[in-house]
């Protein structure tokens, strides 16, 4: 009993002192913009492994249906938000005192996608097929500066509104889709389906996916903890891209409905979009300057906004 007695007494003060680190940290909640997959096995292995080495007790909200970062980071919710660099850039243009921190995609993922016997390899090849076209948001805008880039005449091709699911692209109802580079092309590649990809950048037309942003007032009083958590971030998704399985293990046991062989195979997928894994400086605005640029040639960006 004396031996019992004193195992639980030492337990105790164990557990007290983790505690009492645990509560010396910065505490940081951040906003994600989707749910999750494994295009946030980053900021789960922040959380799980990486937040408390740099000093920082970070949590995480999951997205659901009808939440905008934007709105829960400029109402203190959360410290820190992650969303599409379009919709931070037309926040910005609205007067939202909002501070970009990093990048998290210096590459939109999104590309077009169409099956390989249509033989569409280039944009001149929209000239006489259906182009699905998604309504609103950033595949909308990175189709509308292919276009005016190209110099295509949209009255070349005929244009279809389509639903995000790929259930009327397998019925041929369209030739041409957008689609996201770690996403859809699995779906074909599991139905054995052969297709062509279109990627933006290789037509010049540059977009960051996306980004890490915070309030100016945050931001301002707070650049001890936001360089922290760019640390953190760049740890952890350093360590994801090297323990791809282990990472898609982690995700699974935050998010236990996920498909984990889809999930890896998305993540080897993503692996070039990532900033954390490129030859890129997270910190780097010149590719949010990009997009800046992007969107004020398809006139969605009309003011002046100034970026720093």
């Amino acid at each position: 009993m004396r031996v019992l007695s004193l195992f639980l007494f030492l337990l105790l003060l164990v557990s007290c002192k983790n505690q009492k680190d645990k509560n010396n940290l910065t505490k940081i909640n951040l906003q994600l913009d989707w749910f999750l997959t494994s295009t946030f096995c980053g900021e789960i292995a922040a959380v799980e492994k990486f937040d408390s080495i740099n000093g920082l007790n970070l949590s995480i909200s999951q997205a659901t249906e009808g939440v905008d970062p934007i709105k829960t980071v400029l109402g203190g919710s959360s410290e820190i938000g992650v969303v599409s660099a379009d919709k931070y850039l037309a926040a910005l243009e609205k007067g939202a005192p909002l501070k970009f921190i990093a990048i998290k995609n210096p590459i939109s993922p999104t590309i077009f996608i169409s099956r390989k016997e249509k033989n569409i390899l280039t944009l001149n090849d929209f000239k006489g097929k259906r182009v699905g076209v998604l309504p609103g948001g950033s595949t909308l805008y990175i189709y509308e500066a292919l276009i005016k880039k190209s110099g295509l005449n949209k009255s070349e091709f005929t244009e279809v509104q389509i639903p995000f699911d790929l259930g009327t692209f397998l019925l041929d109802k369209y030739d041409v889709r957008p689609a996201f580079a770690f996403d859809e092309p699995i779906s074909l590649q599991l139905q054995n389906i052969d297709y062509n990809i279109i990627s933006p950048s290789d037509f010049n037309v540059n977009f960051a996916g996306g980004i890490y942003f915070t309030t100016e007032k945050y931001y301002n009083a707070n650049t001890k903890t936001i360089n922290q958590f760019v640390k953190t971030l760049k740890d952890s998704w350093d360590w994801v891209f090297k323990n791809q399985a282990e990472a898609v293990e982690l995700l699974a046991l935050t998010e236990k409905t996920i498909d984990k062989n889809r999930e890896l195979k998305a993540l080897e997928l993503s692996q070039p979009y990532f900033i954390f894994n490129a030859t890129y400086v997270p910190t780097d605005i010149s590719l949010l300057k990009n997009t800046l640029s992007e969107l004020k040639a398809i006139g969605e960006i009309k003011s002046e906004i100034l970026l720093k």
